[in-house]
């Protein structure tokens, strides 16, 4: 979770990029003293964080036991499962790969 203290004004960064919000967001943020570069670079930090959990899951995505490499065929492998049974039911319900993710020869789900 972000810290409040984290994310307070103020810091100087090196690139400028542009980003919108709401009325209603930016006046919260002036309120509690936000600086809208360190809310945004947290932000960053935490979603970097999730995805990578997801690349190499320590629980199968269908029944919740640890995690095993397991094989899909054509070289790929994913780490979401816990054994073939689990993705053959997870394709089943997902039948166009939805939610898959490929990197390099492995498959990861989202």
């Amino acid at each position: 979770m972000v810290e409040l203290s984290k994310i307070q004004k103020p810091e100087n960064k090196d690139v400028i990029i542009s980003v919108r919000t709401t009325k209603e967001n930016k006046e919260w943020m002036d309120q509690n003293n936000i600086s809208p570069s360190l809310f945004f670079d947290e932000a960053i930090v935490e979603l970097k964080k999730r995805m990578k959990s997801n690349v190499h899951r320590e629980l199968c995505v269908i029944c919740g036991k640890p995690t095993q490499e397991v094989n899909i065929g054509v070289g790929m492998s994913t780490f979401s499962f816990c054994c073939p049974k689990c993705l053959k039911t997870y394709l089943a319900n997902y039948p166009g790969g939805d939610g898959l993710d490929v990197r390099g020869n492995r498959v990861y789900v989202k």
